[in-house]
């Protein structure tokens, strides 16, 4: 599976490009060749596959896959993922871009600074399975796709 080539959609509560929330894992699953980052805890495999900027969440007792986050930057690096959602969100969209085409958030807030970093960042949430974070300069730095109701 390749996230370099052509767009791939990103659809609230669903999928982005081929990947499918609620369908189990395949381990062998590479994005554009790269090997994930793979960190564990009791009820869940997160795996960050760093050059793709996609960073997949999956139930560790049903491998299925939870929540899939897209990075806009990764360590400083901004990444370029080729695609977006229908309405033309995609990483780096301003904050104010995405609620003239989304309208009012069903959730805000602000998440805790980082430790030894001096700020906390903004986001928001819809409830049909897209929410945003925001960096300082009210940019989407990551948007993460999950079940909506």
């Amino acid at each position: 599976m390749s996230f370099s080539g052509h767009p791939r959609l990103i659809v609230p509560g669903s999928r982005v490009g081929e990947l499918l929330l609620g369908k189990p894992f395949l381990a062998k699953t590479k994005l554009d060749g790269y090997k994930p980052r793979v960190s564990h805890d009791l009820n869940e495999r997160s795996l960050l596959f760093e050059a793709s900027g996609i960073d997949l969440c999956i139930d560790a007792r049903t491998n299925k896959l939870k929540s899939i986050g897209i990075l806009f930057t990764l360590a400083g690096q901004r990444l370029d993922f080729n695609g977006a959602t229908v309405s033309g969100i995609r990483p780096g969209s301003t904050e104010a871009e995405i609620i003239e085409k989304l309208g009012k958030p069903d959730k805000v807030g602000s998440s805790y600074p980082m430790p030894r970093k001096r700020m906390s960042r903004s986001w928001c949430s819809y409830d049909n399975g897209i929410a945003f974070e925001f960096s300082a300069d009210k940019r989407a730095d990551l948007i993460t796709i999950f079940p909506g109701h």
